[in-house]
């Protein structure tokens, strides 16, 4: 856990001084248990009681760290968006493809791979994406969206670089295809009983790409 984050957090009011002297042990406990709540189910359900239990403090221990619920959650989101944040740098650093319709092909199925390995981290930003209301999620998915945009924005550019897209196209607007793409079939995985397995999945990504990429040449 980032300490700088952290600093960060208490600077805006979202954390306390006094979660912030914590050991890093203790923060992460009671990052991973609220994360795992706020996971499973809507702000409006989850119970700070549960949390304090199962992160083996007391109720009034986690006030005293938080203040209120959505403080709570606001440290979470920040956790969660950094995970996110770092896993996706990591990937960018050791990409091998070169094709871009590989490179945007594996992007979407990245989240997938993503929520295998972070499963709770997954589990919270798709609840954050389809769950929650826009009051509470805003911020956090507008940061989600915004990195994700991000980088299908540079494999784009790096496509029309290479003369893999045509150069007359309009970048911002592909984009927001692509990541409305993105965004659409993740959702259809994992709300909508889309594809039952990765392969269905695959295919089903390869396909959409597919039907873009024959007007971008």
């Amino acid at each position: 856990m980032d300490e700088n984050i952290i600093v960060g957090l208490e600077r805006d009011g979202i954390v306390t001084a006094t979660f912030r002297k914590l050991s890093p042990d203790k923060k992460q406990r009671i990052y991973y248990e609220a994360l795992l709540a706020f996971g499973s189910n809507v702000f409006d359900r989850v119970v700070l009681d549960d949390i304090a239990d199962s992160a083996k403090i007391s109720k009034g221990s986690l006030i005293q760290y938080f203040s209120i619920k959505e403080n709570l959650l606001g440290f979470v989101s920040e956790m969660v968006f950094q995970n996110y944040y770092e896993y996706w740098h990591i990937y960018f650093v050791n990409e091998t493809a070169v094709r871009i319709m590989e490179r945007l092909e594996q992007f979407i199925l990245g989240f997938e791979k993503y929520s295998e390995n972070n499963q709770a981290e997954g589990k919270f930003i798709l609840g954050m994406m389809y769950s929650n209301s826009a009051q509470l999620s805003r911020q956090f998915c507008q940061k989600i969206a915004a990195l994700e945009r991000r980088h299908i924005q540079d494999i784009i550019q790096e496509g029309v670089r290479t003369g893999q897209i045509r150069r007359d196209v309009k970048i911002e607007r592909l984009t927001s295809l692509i990541h409305m793409l993105f965004t659409g079939l993740i959702k259809d995985r994992f709300f909508n009983r889309g594809p039952a397995n990765t392969a269905d999945f695959e295919e089903q990504v390869i396909n959409f790409l597919d039907l873009i990429f024959k007007g971008l040449k």
